[in-house]
């Protein structure tokens, strides 16, 4: 996700670790939410997010200098369709793929990645939740995913790796969201899922960004 700004930072780090041969064969794929950080903006509230949050909305456009009634969320389930049936399709026709996908994301992008894990169909089979904006919609899909892990003894999906972070100084919330989560999902204990988790002590929600990049990527594709 927000493939215009992380692009260049994940691709720095999967070109510094094929130096040791320490990763498996993967394209990146950067899926860019706009051209400027205005559409940018209104365009990943409305495609990361999977419920309506109209307050919210208010709030962010008095606080990114919006227009009234211009910002839209709740649009993750179109998304995901969009993913699944025009643009994965055009990097499988163009590209050397195979059934096994990854998705990640950071803040938003981070509850989209978590959206799409515990609503998971198999689709995708590795996860980089990163900085996941939780507080979403009054912590809507963290109490989900807290009943689902707690109430289903198991998960019926394929082998999936998951890697959860955040900054050990990001924002009020953000920390205690994740290891909520991050120990529901522990403690579920799903055979099929490899789950590891990062605190990168000091970092903020944005100083944060190079290293969980780096992070993700060679512990969802690292060589065993």
């Amino acid at each position: 996700m927000d493939g215009k700004l992380s692009f260049y930072s994940i691709f720095a780090a999967k070109e510094a670790s094929d130096l040791s041969g320490s990763l498996e064969e993967v394209i990146i794929v950067g899926i860019g939410s706009g051209l400027d950080i205005q559409s940018w903006l209104k365009n990943r509230l409305y495609d990361y997010t999977p419920t309506i949050n109209t307050p919210r909305e208010r709030a962010l456009e008095k606080r990114w200098g919006f227009a009234a009634g211009e910002l839209k969320s709740g649009g993750a389930t179109k998304f995901l369709k969009s993913l699944k049936t025009e643009i994965i399709p055009f990097i499988d026709k163009h590209y050397k793929t195979n059934a096994d996908r990854g998705l990640s994301g950071h803040s938003l992008g981070g509850l989209f990645a978590a959206y799409c894990l515990i609503n998971s169909d198999g689709y995708f089979t590795r996860f980089g939740i990163n900085s996941p904006a939780f507080y979403w919609d009054n912590e809507k899909i963290l109490n989900q995913a807290v009943a689902q892990f707690a109430h289903n003894e198991s998960f019926d999906i394929p082998a999936t790796k998951v890697f959860m972070s955040v900054g050990g100084n990001d924002q009020i919330g953000y920390l205690p969201q994740m290891k909520k989560m991050q120990t529901s999902l522990e403690h579920a204990d799903y055979e099929n899922i490899d789950l590891s988790w990062q605190i990168f002590d000091g970092e903020t929600h944005v100083s944060v960004y190079p290293a969980m990049l780096s992070r993700t990527i060679t512990t969802l594709y690292g060589k065993k």
